[in-house]
């Protein structure tokens, strides 16, 4: 069974439409899992009590599940290592590293788990993986 994490530009629309149930976590032979990080992204935007009520379940279904990831202190510092190499390369003003933080959080939280993460945003992504061995899918 594949362990698939949704980057929070996949549930951003979801929420939108109002589709955030907490059944999504098992989804065609494949097991949901929920990133802190999205996580936190998620709520950093939750500009109503409605959404962040629907962000309220969806966690608690995540954490009940045991299937809601955290980096690891190892992973902190795995990012600020990423993160300097990628400025290294492309150089630190160009590729604006305070919002490739969570991005990097992100695809390590699934390498810890041997996940697939699915996003929008494939050019970030596609950077980060010329770095840090992670699994990802552009929707």
């Amino acid at each position: 069974m594949a362990k698939i994490v949704l980057d929070t530009s996949v549930y951003i629309p979801l929420l939108r439409q109002g589709r955030l149930p907490g059944s999504i976590i098992q989804t065609r032979g494949s097991t949901l899992y929920l990133s802190a990080v999205v996580a936190q992204e998620l709520y950093a935007g939750a500009g109503d009590r409605q959404t962040q009520k629907s962000l309220d379940q969806l966690y608690h279904v995540f954490q009940k599940n045991n299937r809601f990831i955290v980096p690891t202190g190892k992973d902190w510092a795995e990012c600020g290592v990423t993160l300097a190499k990628i400025g290294k390369k492309y150089g630190f003003e160009s590729i604006k590293k305070g919002r490739l933080v969570n991005d990097v959080l992100i695809a390590l939280t699934c390498k810890q788990i041997a996940a697939v993460l699915l996003t929008t945003n494939h050019k970030d992504f596609q950077v980060i993986r010329s770095f840090l061995d992670f699994q990802f899918l552009g929707i």
